[in-house]
């Protein structure tokens, strides 16, 4: 994993963001948590954040976490589809995009492979 490289302005508070989303998830215990630098890769967003919840209740307490964060760190939501029935949630935040799967939706999206030239920021607590 590599380390995020800052390129000045919006997306180091992107970046910033992102990493605060991802170490929520893993103090939440969400499985496989990446954030995807795709800045370069598309325009939709700068950074991923890609999750797995152990089950339905995990998935959604997870996506409300996520709510919290951006809340919290004043961020607008500009869409957010998925339920915990389908077992996907995903959270736009413009610049960051969250992401979070049950195990079988994670593995049918393949999120992973689909952008897996993105680099990945290293989002260990500490």
């Amino acid at each position: 994993m590599a380390e995020m490289e800052t390129q000045g302005g919006a997306g180091d508070d992107a970046g910033a963001l992102a990493l605060s989303v991802a170490r929520a998830l893993l103090d939440m215990k969400a499985e496989d948590v990446r954030v995807l630098d795709v800045r370069g890769l598309t325009s939709v967003t700068d950074f991923m954040v890609v999750a797995t919840g152990s089950g339905e209740r995990h998935v959604r307490a997870m996506s409300d976490t996520v709510r919290s964060v951006l809340r919290e760190c004043g961020r607008e939501i500009l869409g957010s589809e998925g339920s915990k029935e389908s077992g996907w949630f995903v959270i736009d935040a413009a610049d960051v995009v969250t992401h979070v799967f049950s195990r079988s939706m994670r593995k049918y999206y393949d999120l992973d492979g689909l952008w897996a030239d993105a680099a990945e920021v290293e989002a260990a607590a500490g």
